[in-house]
């Protein structure tokens, strides 16, 4: 959308808020205008507890990709 971002945080139901405003573990609505929220299923997905999140930056800039796993 045009937006570069350098900060970004994931809930414990898997979706990931970009931006420097950390995301709470609350359901969020989609439709909500102002969030850049990625959320690889929908709603109510669940980490399990001993489960972590990856991330790895590639590339060099200004062509990086940010991969999340």
């Amino acid at each position: 959308m045009g937006v570069q971002y350098t900060q970004f945080s994931v809930n414990s139901n898997g979706v990931l808020r970009l931006g420097g405003t950390a995301i709470s573990n609350t359901q969020y609505s989609f439709a909500a205008a102002g969030l850049s929220l990625i959320a690889p299923f929908g709603l109510d997905q669940y980490i399990d507890p001993t489960g972590k999140v990856h991330c790895k930056l590639l590339g060099t800039a200004p062509a990086r990709r940010l991969v999340v796993e």
